[in-house]
């Protein structure tokens, strides 16, 4: 653009004047239609504060008005540069924010509406149960922290709700969600019937990918839910002779790699430790799940629970994905 004084002006670099050679100077003629022009500095005026050099180019008349709707396009190509660079990345950022926002608000109120739907099934559920069981109050002892007989289930009612939230956000486990859903009500019925409730251990397989560890800390938060175990740990088997825990959820992934297991199951049984006790032993394939039991004189006397995990289908995967994108996009807000 044009500058007052007659050349143009890139914001806050000195000016640039454009001039027309005088008819005095023939010998500028030449390197000035070759754009190879001689600049010459103008002298500044001694004072206090320095004054912005000035820096003339001088060029033929004929070529002067083309040289200067070029600046004018550089210098709108620099103004743009610069917004792009200084400006744009803080508007994309606002309005990136304010998707995520909006998309975390529009989340937050889809999980409250499941969850509302959630606690009055829940709500139901313990209503329908007699108001005086063998165990006290059922409603009064579902939130309640003191201890009462070993195996016997003491369901929390908010922790069951949180449990079946995640439940219904979780993509595929179908078999796992199934298993969830009858341990919860079979914990309420032998809680109101103040009963120990057995446990029968657990054969699990499935491929690369299927979520084996993932199916395993489900079960673990039903067992803490529903008030088996006081608390969600597992404790991952690594090593052949690694005994079993009582009071969590022992898991044994590639069980095969170090069967037999009977020695661990009879020391679980043969103290005085009377805690409930949990095992799932996890492989790839059934047939290494059945080699596994077959090797079992102890899975031979009581027959384990068997689930088998699919393969996720190309929809679930791609679920996934977004919502591992969202958690992802929430950590960086």
């Amino acid at each position: 653009m044009p500058s007052s004084s007659g050349g143009f002006s890139l914001g806050d670099t000195p000016a640039f004047k454009i001039g027309t050679t005088p008819a005095s100077w023939p010998a500028f003629g030449a390197p000035a239609v070759s754009m190879t022009a001689t600049a010459t500095t103008a002298s500044v005026a001694a004072s206090s504060v320095a004054a912005p050099t000035t820096t003339w180019f001088f060029v033929p008349a004929s070529l002067a008005s083309n040289l200067e709707r070029t600046a004018t396009l550089i210098q709108a190509l620099a103004r743009r540069y610069i917004v792009i660079a200084s400006k744009l990345p803080g508007i994309k950022a606002a309005a990136k924010n304010k998707w995520v926002e909006s998309r975390r608000a529009e989340f937050g109120k889809l999980k409250q509406t499941k969850k509302e739907q959630v606690e009055s099934a829940m709500h139901l559920l313990f209503q329908a149960l007699p108001r005086s069981s063998p165990s006290q109050c059922f409603l009064a002892s579902a939130l309640s922290t003191t201890k009462t007989s070993a195996g016997i289930p003491q369901p929390n009612r908010s922790a069951i709700v949180e449990l079946f939230v995640e439940l219904q956000q979780t993509v595929g486990f179908k078999g796992v969600k199934r298993f969830i859903y009858k341990l919860v009500e079979d914990s309420v019925r032998f809680h109101a019937a103040g009963k120990p409730m057995g446990l029968t251990h657990l054969l699990l397989s499935g491929g690369i990918g299927s979520g084996r560890k993932t199916a395993a800390k489900l079960i673990a938060k039903a067992f803490c839910a529903v008030g088996v175990f006081s608390s969600e740990s597992i404790d991952y088997i690594k090593s052949k002779g690694e005994r079993f825990s009582s009071g969590q959820v022992n898991f044994v992934d590639h069980a095969s790699k170090i069967a037999p297991f009977d020695a661990q199951f009879n020391s679980l049984h043969s103290g005085s430790d009377t805690q409930p006790q949990f095992v799932i032993l996890a492989a790839r394939t059934a047939a290494e799940v059945s080699t596994v039991a077959g090797a079992s004189t102890y899975l031979h006397k009581r027959e384990p629970t068997r689930m088998t995990l699919p393969a996720l289908t190309t929809p679930e995967l791609a679920q996934i994905t977004l919502q591992q994108l969202a958690k992802i996009g929430r950590a960086h807000v």
